[in-house]
This record gives structure tokens, C-alpha cells and sequence, in this order.
């Protein structure tokens, strides 16, 4: 699959997926995204995904209501959605609208994978 907004790598068994975009807040890019994330998760029903944010420094409400849908289809198949690698701007974000109860969040990848492993 080939992506123009989202990098695709493999570690240790788990897809981990980063932006290639400084933020997620210009509505036409969150639509993209969202279509790319989607389009992922269709292909790969049933399977854990890690989201990175390293590079992220923003994120509108648009983009995280993609993720809350993302995180809705995926634990209807059984499977989770981690997030991880979020710099303050975004924690604050997650932690204001109280999803980082709701998501699960580690401080980087290789968290999210010791996350998923226990699962």
C-alpha cells in the first residue's frame, strides 16, 4: 500500500505508523489522512496499530475525531490502536478532552510495543 501523508514500518512484528506532516490541522490534509488511515485498517483488519506523533506539532479536533474513529473500528475487530511519541502540544490536546484515558498513549515506540506484546 502506498501512502503520501503516512510512513509504514515494521518493528517487531507491529505496523507503526508515522506522519510525514509537521501538524494535522489543515482540514483538506486531516481528510487525507484520515483516508489513509482507513484505508490501512480496512486492508489490515483484525491487526495492532501503532501511531506515532514524533514529528507532529499540532492537531485539530478534526483530525482527533478521525482517530477516535479509527480507534472504534479497530477495537469492534478486536484489535487496539496505540499512540505514542506525542510532544507536549499534543499530549495537551489528548489530556484536555480527556481521551488520554480513552486512547492508550505510551511515551514512545518501543513502549507501544511491550504494550501490545502483553496483550
Amino acid at each position: 500500500m502506498s501512502f503520501t501523508h503516512l510512513h509504514l514500518e515494521t518493528v517487531q512484528g507491529f505496523p507503526l505508523i508515522s506522519f510525514e506532516l509537521p501538524n494535522l490541522i489543515d482540514q483538506e490534509k486531516v481528510q487525507e489522512v484520515g483516508d489513509e488511515l482507513f484505508a490501512w485498517q480496512e486492508e489490515n483488519t483484525g491487526k495492532n496499530l501503532i501511531l506515532s506523533f514524533q514529528e507532529i506539532s499540532g492537531l485539530s479536533s478534526a483530525m482527533v475525531g478521525k482517530l477516535i474513529t479509527l480507534h472504534r473500528r479497530t477495537q469492534s475487530e478486536g484489535s487496539q490502536v496505540v499512540l505514542c511519541d506525542m510532544g507536549p502540544t499534543v499530549w495537551e490536546v489528548f489530556k484536555s478532552s480527556r481521551l488520554d484515558d480513552w486512547f492508550s498513549i505510551t511515551s514512545d515506540s518501543e513502549s507501544a510495543v511491550e504494550f501490545l506484546k502483553q496483550k
